[in-house]
Parts: C-alpha cells; sequence; structure tokens
C-alpha cells in the first residue's frame, strides 16, 4: 500500500516507488551504524528523499573516523558527510533533556521539541497565538545560547484519544474510540493468551471495551495492562477470540506481521498508519527524538526524547491524515524489508483540523520498541 501512496505523492511511477522505497531500507540499516560509529561526534543522519535516496550524515569537527568509513564502504558512493562547527546532537539532547521541565513550566504552550537533524535546530511545537519572537529570546537564556532554534506555531492544540490491528475499538461506557495496533501474546502463561495493543491513554478502567472488525462485527475484551511514562503509552487488551499476527492496512485488506524496526533506523523513512477514522495514510518520519511536552503527556513524569514525529498532508509533501480516534493505530511499513511487514511504532496524539489529508499539521507515535518495557508480552509475528 505504501508503494501507491508512494508513488501518488512524488508522482513517479509504483515500480519505480517499489525500487526506491527497497534502496532505502538497506541505506536505514547502514545508517544506523553510521550513527553508532559517529558516536559523541554526531549531528544528524537522515534519508534524504532524491530520484536516487542518499544518506546525509554530519558531524562535529575532526577527521573522519575509520569506524564511520567502515560504516559506509558497502554503500559509501550514496553517503554524503558534512564535517561541522555546530554542536553535536548529544550536546543538544543533553540542554533539552536538562532544561525541558523548567522550560514547560515558565512556557506551558509548548507542546513537544525534537533536534532537526538535517540542520541541527531545535524545534518546539506551541500551541495556537504564540508569540514566537519572544518565546525564542527566552529559550536562548534558559541554555540554547548558540544553538539554532525554530517555533513552529499549530494552528490546532495537540489532542489524544480517550482499537484484531488497525480496527475501532470502542468504550462501551463513556463512548470513547481508539484503533488496535498490532496482536500480542501473553509471555507469562503456559497457555496462549492473545490480546491487541492500544494506546494506554485510551483506557478508561471502569469502561466496558469491545473492538470492531471491519464486517461491523464486535468482540468483548479486557484490559491486562499498561503503561504511560517517558516513553511508552501502550496498553493490551485480552480478546475474548484469538487475536491473530495480523493487522489492518486499509479497509479491506490485511498484511501479518513479520519484524520490528528500531528507532534509530526511523528518521526520513516512508511509513503508514491505519486509524480506525481516517483508514490508512502514509508520510515521512521527520523525527525520532521527539519529546512531547503537553500537559500529562507522559503521565506524572517528563517526556523522554524518543518519540516519533511526523509532518501531515497539509504540508503538502504527502498524503498523511491523522485525527483523534486513531490513537493506538498501528504504524508499519512492507517496503524496506524484503516485502516483510514490519511494525514501526503505535499512534499518540496530533494536531489536526479534520479527516482529510489536507487538515493533518502533525502527529505524533510511540516507536514499537518500547511496546513491553513493562509488560509481560510479545508481538505476534507469522
Amino acid at each position: 500500500m505504501e508503494a501507491q501512496s508512494y508513488a501518488r505523492d512524488l508522482a513517479i511511477t509504483v515500480d519505480a516507488a517499489k525500487t526506491r522505497l527497497a534502496f532505502q531500507g538497506e541505506l536505514a540499516q547502514v545508517m544506523g551504524k553510521l550513527r553508532e560509529a559517529a558516536g559523541s561526534r554526531l549531528i544528524g543522519a537522515t534519508l534524504q528523499e532524491a530520484d536516487t535516496p542518499r544518506i546525509a550524515l554530519k558531524i562535529t569537527e575532526g577527521d573522519i573516523p575509520k569506524a564511520i568509513e567502515d560504516a559506509m564502504e558497502p554503500v559509501s558512493q550514496y553517503v554524503d558527510i558534512s564535517v561541522l562547527d555546530q554542536p553535536s546532537f548529544a550536546s543538544e539532547q543533553s540542554v533539552i533533556d536538562t532544561h525541558l521541565k523548567d522550560w514547560v513550566i515558565k512556557h506551558p504552550q509548548i507542546m513537544g521539541v525534537y533536534i532537526e537533524e538535517t540542520s541541527g535546530t531545535v524545534v518546539f511545537n506551541t500551541t495556537p497565538n504564540t508569540d514566537a519572537a519572544s518565546l525564542v529570546r527566552d529559550l536562548q537564556g534558559d541554555g540554547l545560547d548558540g544553538i539554532p532554534v525554530r517555533i513552529y506555531v499549530s494552528e490546532v492544540a495537540i489532542a489524544e484519544d480517550g482499537v484484531n490491528g488497525g480496527v475501532d475499538m470502542q468504550d462501551n461506557t463513556a463512548g470513547g474510540t481508539c484503533t488496535a495496533g498490532f496482536s500480542v501474546r501473553d509471555t507469562s502463561q503456559s497457555t496462549l493468551v492473545t490480546g491487541l495493543l492500544t494506546a494506554q491513554h485510551c483506557w478508561n478502567a471502569s469502561g466496558s471495551w469491545s473492538w470492531r472488525s471491519m464486517a461491523g462485527a464486535l468482540s468483548s475484551v479486557s484490559y491486562r495492562g499498561g503503561y504511560l511514562g517517558a516513553n511508552e503509552d501502550v496498553a493490551w487488551e485480552h480478546a475474548s477470540t484469538t487475536a491473530t499476527s495480523s493487522f489492518y492496512n486499509s479497509t479491506s485488506t490485511t498484511l501479518t506481521l513479520g519484524d520490528r524496526e528500531v528507532r534509530a533506523n526511523m528518521p526520513g523513512r516512508y511509513v503508514c498508519h491505519m486509524g480506525a477514522v481516517t483508514d490508512d495514510s502514509c508520510g515521512w518520519v521527520t523525527s525520532a527524538s521527539y519529546a512531547p511536552t503537553y500537559s500529562g503527556a507522559c503521565g506524572p513524569v517528563t517526556c523522554a526524547s524518543t518519540w516519533g514525529y511526523m509532518l501531515g498532508g497539509m504540508h503538502g509533501a504527502s498524503s498523511l491524515k491523522c485525527y483523534n480516534g486513531d490513537s493506538g493505530g498501528p504504524f508499519y511499513s512492507t517496503s524496506y524489508n524484503s516485502g516483510i511487514p514490519t511494525a514501526y511504532g503505535l499512534y499518540k496524539g496530533q494536531s489536526t483540523y479534520g479527516v482529510n489529508p489536507a487538515d493533518c499539521d502533525w502527529l505524533t507515535f510511540m516507536p514499537i520498541g518500547y511496546y513491553n518495557q513493562h509488560l509481560t508480552i510479545d508481538l505476534r509475528f507469522n
């Protein structure tokens, strides 16, 4: 599905889209190794969209380490290295981690922050009617001296939702709706107990929940556990019928999950998500180091800079849709790993006007690597 969407977004043929996406998958694996090889000198590493995709690697001043040369060897002609006189990703991230809680207390209009790896700019998402110039001045005095800063004012404040993967999950008591993510099994049980992932912030402890198949049939589910913390917003529900390893990637078709992707390989990737409200849509991962900061985003703690972030269809680059009710839904790809359906994450929240691509400003998701830090479950694979 993402090949067709990618072809439409870039006005190329589907065959060309498949070829380009497959090559991006190869480059992404190298990119992860390059990030590791750069270590504390890393400024940024992203996949760059082009007729022939490339890796853009930026490091701080000094000789290029041999570890980088070794890591890029298989595809060296597709790697562009820039050696720059600017702070490293780690040093900028340290400033964010140190000051983020105080920034949000002083400036509650901040909804989230990430480092734009293409430029080294620290980008703040803020609520409507923010005085951006004033906010920049305050932030520069709070530890960001000498670091480029950009304020992105969203016209609509972020919203969360409060459901066999990719289908409607309903709170029969309070009337809320979310989306089921991927299927899981309980590893603490001697017999097979399966269920569905969703977002913890959806869960109403006093509610009676069910999930609705694409055919319209309702099945009951029971809450088994969840966690809302620094890098997790995930819960799982035991299904009254055995949950398979498949998930919906459109209103009429399913994929059988076969793998998962690590967070380091996500920036620049073209991935899709399935929402109970918006159905299927796709776009590029802008950052995998986003820190949501709106009230209650990570429960009682400050969010870590580990969340996925994507720009929506209103920016004109993709057909990405987002809306309330999509929370918990699956982010996935079939294009990068030899056609194997691969899990990328679970939907968390968004800033949007409506369900059309032109209405989605941006969204944030939980990378899949954090789904079982506190839960005794495993993803169900084919």
